[in-house]
């Protein structure tokens, strides 16, 4: 049994979630001053322009990685978990605590969905198609943005960053149901279970990785994948270097599968945990609670904000969030981070960070 409050990752994997430390100015404050003459010491105008405005630089380099937090079976905590229990660990080095810790909220979300349209999910999809509408009029909100895919032997998109608007999503959702580009032009599944998941994954995360916003795919597949040259591992590390979790329907099967299939789930699951995401067997009958739920939880995470790491370097690294005296299942999401730009230290008019306070990290990078 994993000890209370570790980071749980079932199936595959002994790490924590992966994610990609390379470290973003997340935010960026200017000020400007009028002076006719600097003071010693200070920045002063450029000789050639006196009594110009200078401006000075200020760069707040911060991390935010939304968490989801879940009783073991998966559940909602009924209260909001005291924020001084949190404690991460990066590359297994020195524990610490956020600077800062919020619920997303009505953060704006930036959600694509990714039907799986090769047969396995037959009477799921129009159960989303008949509640897809009621869903988004309660649960999403003006701010969000929503994006279509459909996968069989073809990926195509119908909807790129539209806004939750009933009917215009739900006839660009029937339109990808319906596409025959899907399945090389034919009237019905072709592909079967030799859907290349993987890179349709990694092209939806390649798409949506400039979008502003929590960014979310939600797959409707049971997670078989056939016909890619890509592994398992590929899309977790572009799921930890664009931020983006993976959470996925499917299917609730009442028939014997294969072990290769079996194996497959197993992948898939595993995939979607290590970017803070979850799959859920449903039937089609549970799936307008099931919708309403995977908002509810998305608009639960925790955002966990602590400053970039002293003396980071790019890759991926291992984070692991624990709370204290609790026996949680925590996952966190991969963020997207860049290394500080050499010149902005150099540029005399930037006020260098105070690295004091900056978390440590360890040694033990994952593989």
């Amino acid at each position: 049994m994993p000890r209370p409050g570790a980071c749980l990752l079932r199936h595959l994997s002994p790490l924590t979630s992966i994610v990609s430390l390379s470290f973003l100015l997340l935010a960026t404050a200017t000020l400007s001053a009028q002076t006719p003459q600097a003071a010693p010491g200070a920045l002063a105008t450029p000789a050639d322009q006196p009594g110009q405005p200078y401006t000075l630089h200020v760069y707040k380099r911060v991390v935010q990685v939304p968490t989801l937090v879940l009783t073991q079976d998966h559940k909602q905590y009924a209260k909001p978990i005291d924020a001084a229990r949190f404690t991460v660990s990066l590359d297994s080095g020195p524990r610490f605590h956020p600077t800062r810790i919020r619920l997303e909220g009505d953060d704006p979300i930036s959600l694509s969905i990714l039907l799986d349209v090769g047969g396995s999910q037959r009477d799921l999809l129009p159960a989303l198609e008949r509640n897809l509408a009621a869903w988004v009029s309660r649960s999403l909100k003006p701010q969000d943005r929503v994006s279509i895919y459909a996968v069989d032997c073809n990926l195509i998109r119908t909807a790129q960053q539209l806004p939750p608007d009933p009917q215009l999503l739900t006839r660009q959702l029937h339109a990808a149901l319906i596409s025959t580009a899907t399945h090389r032009n034919r009237p019905h599944p072709a592909c079967g279970n030799a859907v290349p998941l993987w890179s349709s994954l990694i092209t939806i995360m390649a798409s949506q990785v400039d979008h502003p916003g929590r960014r979310v795919i939600l797959g409707f597949t049971i997670g078989y994948n056939g016909a890619s040259s890509l592994y398992w591992t590929d899309v977790r590390s572009a799921a930890a270097r664009t931020g983006i979790s993976i959470y996925a329907f499917a299917q609730r099967a009442f028939i014997d599968i294969s072990p290769a299939e079996a194996r497959d789930r197993e992948v898939f699951s595993e995939l979607c945990q290590s970017s803070g995401g979850l799959t859920e067997p449903i039937d089609p009958l549970e799936l307008p609670k099931a919708l309403d739920n995977f908002t509810t939880m998305l608009r639960n995470r925790y955002i966990l904000e602590f400053p970039v790491p002293f003396n980071p370097t790019s890759g991926s690294h291992s984070i692991r969030v624990d709370i204290a005296h609790l026996d949680a299942f925590i996952q966190p999401a991969g963020v997207d981070v860049a290394l500080t730009d050499p010149a902005l230290a150099k540029d005399p008019s930037t006020i260098p960070t105070d690295e004091s306070a900056a978390p440590k990290m360890g040694k033990h990078r994952p593989h």
